[in-house]
């Protein structure tokens, strides 16, 4: 399937470099605080899920939005979520594993809850049954 990286296929250090190039071309230090947000963190933190790009929180990051490829991985960043408490939340509950920082698991379901959309569906399933009914 095009477009999809499946999960044999993805390692933490590919990531952590593509996200390395990304903080590069916008001038930030390879060790910017920064969260993958969502499929993203959910695949990287061990349940086995595919997905297309890399969504990253990066408040440093100068603009609001950005898209680009980056060692083979689509990148989108934002420099703010839903708003500012949330934002702050998901920076604070952040979880760090082999040079990469995560959105951790309860932040990812709520942010799915809020979004609710029907490609929301199965992560949200997924998640309750992991983490316990919510």
């Amino acid at each position: 399937m095009k477009g999809i990286i499946k999960q044999a296929m993805v390692s933490h250090s590919k990531v952590r470099k593509a996200l390395e190039l990304f903080f590069e071309s916008q001038g930030l230090p390879k060790n910017t605080p920064h969260v993958i947000l969502a499929g993203g963190s959910m695949h990287l933190q061990g349940i086995p899920r595919a997905f297309n790009d890399i969504d990253v929180f990066v408040p440093a990051m100068k603009v609001s939005d950005h898209e680009g490829f980056y060692n083979g991985f689509e990148v989108d960043a934002h420099n703010k979520l839903f708003d500012p408490a949330f934002s702050n939340k998901v920076l604070r509950n952040r979880v760090h594993k082999n040079g990469l920082q995560m959105m951790s698991l309860n932040d990812v379901l709520e942010m799915k809850l809020k979004l609710n959309r029907p490609k929301d569906q199965k992560d949200i399933k997924t998640l309750r049954r992991i983490l316990g009914s919510r």
